[in-house]
């Protein structure tokens, strides 16, 4: 961790101690001369040779100096490589049968978590999202809202305290990697990849017929535009949805998260950057269609408390329901 947390401070120190080692060089050496010139000792054309002498053994010399910072990104960069390559691996388990997590719900007690046990992100949070539920998560940056949601996906796991689904049977399923194949995650910003739309919904279904796929587009609101595309479902999009606008891009994704009929779907800001008008037609055709899904909103916007059972607002340190 040392030079991802370090990479800026050293490339700054080094980058200022190389320019003012080569600036004070040259202008010793212009000093030097001007007094060698007016002291009689060495001719203006000396003087000028000389500088330009100074500057070509500089230029080399400056552009390898120039070569240190970036050996300290390319140090920092494969630190982050062997992070990743060196994380432990996830444990899975194959003992619970998913159909009996069908509508599940939620329930945070007393929840702690810090990053690198030092600043405490989460303090004391509680919250119970009964099965089948809208539920709105809200909050100003920074209180917490993504890591409550890590804690769900299972990729990080509290300090204190418990988070756990349940069914209606009243079975507890702590979130684990294993819980994750429950949940339809759509995150914030634009998440399509190169290829066809239908193949792009087929990531969150691979089995997915094409009336399917219409139906999920047509809950997203996004079956309008994707009709008059020139293929239509066969349309070729680019890396991050190239072609199409960001609010687009963001009803394909978020038809995507619906098409996977996951016990629940998780919606990461993922309206940011709809109107208000399509984001209220995407709640109201969600409300209609997904049954006894429970559905997790985490939003800064305000349209969707107007559907919500309940509303979480993450203050530091707590929670408040409503």
């Amino acid at each position: 961790m040392f030079w991802v947390k370090n990479k800026n401070k050293w490339r700054t120190i080094l980058a200022t101690g190389i320019s003012f080692v080569f600036s004070g060089s040259y202008l010793f050496a212009f000093i030097s001369g001007a007094y060698k010139v007016s002291s009689g000792i060495i001719t203006f054309g000396t003087m000028t040779a000389f500088l330009s002498l100074v500057n070509q053994v500089q230029t080399p010399l400056y552009k390898l100096g120039n070569v240190l910072p970036q050996i300290v990104s390319v140090l920092a960069s494969a630190e982050r490589v062997s992070e990743v390559a060196y994380l432990p691996e996830e444990v899975w388990s194959d003992k619970i049968s998913f159909d009996e997590v069908h509508n599940i719900g939620i329930c945070i007690k007393e929840l702690a978590f810090s990053y690198d046990k030092k600043q405490e992100i989460l303090s004391g949070i509680s919250m119970n999202i009964t099965p089948g539920q809208l539920v709105v998560v809200s909050g100003a940056s920074g209180v917490g809202k993504t890591t409550v949601l890590r804690l769900l996906l299972g990729f990080i796991y509290p300090d204190q305290g418990s988070i756990y689904f349940y069914n209606e049977k009243g079975d507890k399923f702590p979130c684990s990697p294993m819980t994750r194949k429950c949940i339809s995650y759509v995150p914030q910003g634009n998440t399509l990849l190169s290829g066809t739309v239908a193949e792009n919904l087929r990531i969150g279904r691979a089995d997915a017929t094409e009336e399917q796929i219409i139906e999920a587009l047509k809950t997203a609101c996004a079956w309008e535009f994707v009709k008059n595309l020139p293929l239509k479902l066969d349309t070729v999009l680019g890396e991050k949805g190239y072609g199409l606008s960001e609010g687009q891009a963001q009803r394909i994704a978020i038809a995507r998260g619906i098409i996977r009929r996951a016990t629940l779907l998780v919606l990461d800001e993922a309206t940011s950057a709809l109107d208000e008008t399509t984001e209220r037609a995407i709640l109201n055709k969600l409300q209609i269609t997904r049954g006894g899904q429970t559905c997790l909103i985490v939003t800064h916007r305000h349209i969707a408390h107007e559907y919500a059972d309940q509303i979480f607002e993450l203050i530091v340190g707590k929670n408040e329901a409503y």
